[in-house]
């Protein structure tokens, strides 16, 4: 195997449409991570931010170290999470343990026969152990609101349609929090 993650080996599954679609209990947007109980730490206003996406707009896979609340205000935007369990399969680089190597856009592209580009296959041999990770999706569109407890893997794609504006509201974690080992690779 790949060295571990409790993602079942399910790959990058989940649906097409709606809210959040694939995995299970521990999805970002239920709460559990793990059997701690959410309580904000500190709130700090300078952290917020007003995220504007060009239409297509890729943010690469990545974890953050605090709560986030991203709010929608105009266009969609689809995210993919992945929990932090399945690290190992999403290649967290070398220096930057937040950052995976995976270009989640090029393995997408991997597919069999002439559904796959070259530079897909390529992407999928390079990074063999992703089919592993467990994948949800969460469509995010105005009014709507996304919660990414800390070390939740996450791609955010601006749907290629139009421009996407929404703004991010972090919180620190509690002292109470566990730092999870994906960080500390």
């Amino acid at each position: 195997g790949c060295g571990g993650g409790d993602g079942g080996g399910r790959g990058e599954g989940g649906g097409g449409g709606g809210r959040m679609e694939g995995g299970g209990a521990d999805t970002p947007a239920s709460g559990e991570g793990g059997g701690h109980g959410w309580r904000p730490g500190e709130f700090k206003e300078a952290n917020c931010g007003v995220w504007l996406g060009s239409a297509g707009c890729v943010t690469p896979l990545h974890y953050d170290l605090c709560h986030g609340f991203l709010i929608g205000v105009r266009g969609t935007k689809r995210v993919t999470y992945f929990a932090p369990g399945d690290f190992r399969a999403l290649y967290p680089r070398a220096n930057q343990p937040e950052l995976s190597q995976v270009d989640l856009d090029l393995w997408r592209q991997g597919g069999e026969g002439a559904e796959g580009t070259a530079a897909g296959r390529a992407e999928r041999a390079a990074h063999p152990c992703f089919a592993e990770a467990t994948a949800w999706h969460a469509t995010l569109s105005p009014g709507d609101a996304l919660y990414t407890p800390p070390y939740y893997w996450h791609h955010v794609e601006t749907a290629a349609d139009e421009a996407a504006l929404s703004v991010l509201v972090p919180f620190d974690p509690s002292a109470e929090e566990p730092v999870h080992a994906c960080h500390f690779r």
